[in-house]
């Protein structure tokens, strides 16, 4: 795992959303765009791995706080 990894994979990432209550509502590009009833307007976007290579690898650190953060606001609304 390198030093800006995240202890989740990607796709830990996104069932965690999911999880939430989110749904995934559109696909831009490589990033899967999420938004919660919660949090109206408020789209999340989190990169999927489109490519076989890319499946199992973890996420960055960035991309986890914006899950975890999204996630915490939306639950508690």
């Amino acid at each position: 795992m390198g030093k800006g990894s995240s202890k989740y994979t990607t796709g830990e990432l996104i069932r965690l959303v999911l999880k939430s209550g989110a749904v995934h509502t559109n696909t831009v590009g490589s990033h899967w765009m999420f938004e919660h009833e919660n949090l109206p307007g408020e789209k999340l976007p989190v990169p999927h791995a489109g490519k076989a290579s890319q499946k199992g690898k973890q996420a960055s650190k960035k991309v986890e706080k914006s899950v975890l953060d999204f996630i915490a606001r939306a639950t508690t609304k």
